[in-house]
C-alpha cells in the first residue's frame, strides 16, 4: 500500500490507540488521500472523567481543531451516546486541503 492513494480515507475508533504518535499517523493519513479526496472520522469519546491522552484531545472541539489542519469540513456532527452516559460521538467529513 505505500505509495497509494485514496479517493476516501476512514479513521473509526481508533485514535485513542495512536495519540502518542499523532502527528505521524495524521502525515500518513494525508499522504494516503488524493488531492481531491476526502477524510472521514468516527470517534467516540471515553466514558470516564479523566483519560489516557487527554491532554492531547480532551473534547470533541479540540479533535475538529486537529483534523481541520488536514481537511476543510463538510459536514461536523456530535452525538451523545445515552447508551454509554452520554459520552459524545463525533463525525466529521472533509475534503482534503491539498497541502502536503
Amino acid at each position: 500500500m505505500p505509495g497509494e492513494q485514496f479517493d476516501l480515507v476512514v479513521i473509526k475508533e481508533l485514535l485513542w490507540y495512536i495519540c502518542h504518535k499523532l502527528a505521524d499517523f495524521m502525515k500518513n493519513i494525508r499522504d494516503m488521500i488524493r488531492g481531491d479526496g476526502f477524510l472521514y472520522v468516527s470517534q467516540s469519546f471515553p466514558e470516564a472523567d479523566q483519560w489516557v491522552f487527554q491532554d492531547v484531545i480532551g473534547s470533541p472541539e479540540r479533535l475538529k481543531e486537529i483534523l481541520c489542519e488536514f481537511v476543510k469540513p463538510i459536514h461536523y456532527c456530535v452525538e451523545w451516546d445515552w447508551n454509554y452516559n452520554g459520552r459524545p460521538l463525533v463525525h466529521l467529513l472533509g475534503k482534503y486541503k491539498g497541502n502536503r
